[in-house]
């Protein structure tokens, strides 16, 4: 790598230095050799499925062909250090200009892990439909990342993203908007979304982790009722749970409107997609549903991941809380001194004595609970004035499998009797 690099700071030269780090490298768009989507002509599918098929492919198409950063990282945090440390030693030997343009190159390719996931899931929903070959470069690129990289690619621009919103919502052929991962920056959206849009034509809307965001924006201005709840990802895994399709199945689909909870009797937080033999998940006993704090209590439902609802708080989109049920979950990224750091945000923004009840999902191995560092004595701390019923370890979340919840619904519990039924009204 060499030191000369005047002014201009090059495109080149900043490939040079981020494969210079040895942490992460610049692969250019149309690495992989798959033919574009709008190669081929639309008329030949068939015409009941045109419209679903051209939203699909417009989506597809918005991801093939940008330039992305790959790497090796296990996790964000080890990332986000990189990122620091290569933009520090950049202002240090080649002074701010240098800096600015990595932090510029970094946002225009968003740094955002795993979006290679949407396109595999737009393939899915294409493969009767598109050229073989296409089908196969495009499954490639998720085989690639499978074995260990994570894909930083651009995304489509919030307008693009608000007009395929807006296009599903119209379409009649599409009746449940469904997430297929969760991601980052959904709250972006916000301001710019059609609320009237989502109470005209009031189509169930279903994610979680940063979906949620959506969800409650939505469910507060539009008010309908939204689901945090399974993403098309919790089909797409091996051996997908048949607890988490009853529970999608029972709301949704039967629109079930009184529905006991049960516990499952197994639960996966394996990260299968490291090993080779990725076909299959690692299954444990699961012990139940815990309580922190014994009581009953009756309420509305609000429900969504713990940091992205910390996102929203002292803007617009933030929910009222008052006399809610409050259901939050965090993804297996996170450790325990970070999710620490979210439950007293939030019992810093609110007093947590004004909810009905706090259930919280079970939190992934990953984010490293142990006996010298466990939830009860987080709760001890966080939660030593609070007198409301708290639960925690429940089927929903960033694990498998997971209940549907209705925010806007109602929820009504008793710790004693070990009862959460959920209403929807």
């Amino acid at each position: 790598m060499s030191d000369q690099e005047p002014a201009g700071i090059s495109q080149p030269f900043l490939n040079r230095v981020i494969k210079g780090t040895r942490g992460a490298e610049i692969l250019p768009g149309g690495k992989y050799d798959i033919p574009r989507p709008e190669e081929y002509d639309l008329s030949v599918f068939p015409e009941e499925d045109r419209d679903v098929v051209d939203v699909a492919v417009k989506q597809l198409s918005a991801y093939l062909g940008y330039p992305m950063i790959t790497d090796n990282f296990p996790n964000h945090n080890i990332r986000r250090t990189w990122r620091g440390q290569t933009s520090k030693f950049l202002h240090n030997r080649y002074g701010p200009e240098a800096s600015r343009a990595f932090e510029k190159m970094l946002r225009e390719n968003k740094l955002k892990s795993n979006a290679v996931t949407p396109i595999i899931g737009y393939v899915s929903m294409l493969q009767n439909y598109l050229p073989e070959e296409m089908v196969e470069g495009i499954l490639k690129i998720g085989d690639d990342f499978n074995k260990g990289n994570s894909s930083h690619w651009n995304k489509p621009t919030t307008p693009e993203r608000i007009e395929a919103i807006n296009e599903l919502l119209k379409n009649k052929k599409v009746d449940v908007l469904m997430a297929y991962w969760g991601g980052a920056n959904t709250n972006e959206l916000l301001p710019h979304l059609n609320y009237s849009l989502f109470s005209k034509f009031n189509k169930p809307i279903i994610g979680f982790s940063d979906t949620t965001a959506l969800l409650l924006a939505v469910n507060k201005f539009s008010e309908i009722i939204t689901f945090l709840g399974p993403a098309g990802i919790s089909f797409d895994k091996p051996e997908p749970f048949e607890y988490t399709f009853n529970y999608f199945k029972k709301i949704l689909i039967e629109k079930q409107k009184d529905i006991l909870l049960e516990d499952s009797k197994e639960f996966a937080d394996d990260q299968y997609f490291l090993r080779k033999d990725s076909n299959h998940r690692i299954k444990n006993k699961n012990i139940g549903r815990k309580v922190f704090r014994h009581g009953s209590a009756k309420g509305k439902i609000v429900a969504a991941n713990l940091q992205t609802l910390l996102v929203l708080a002292g803007t617009k989109f933030f929910p009222d809380l008052k006399g809610k049920i409050l259901f939050v979950e965090e993804e297996e990224e996170e450790d325990t001194k970070m999710i620490h750091r979210f439950f007293t945000h939030l019992s810093q923004i609110i007093d947590l004595n004004t909810l009905s009840a706090i259930c919280i999902g079970r939190f992934c191995s990953q984010s490293g609970f142990s006996g010298e560092d466990s939830e009860e004595m987080m709760y001890e701390e966080i939660f030593k004035d609070v007198k409301i019923p708290i639960l925690y370890n429940l089927d929903f979340g960033h694990t498998d499998p997971m209940f549907t919840i209705p925010i806007g619904g109602e929820a009504v519990i008793d710790t004693k009797k070990n009862i959460i039924r959920i209403k929807t009204n």
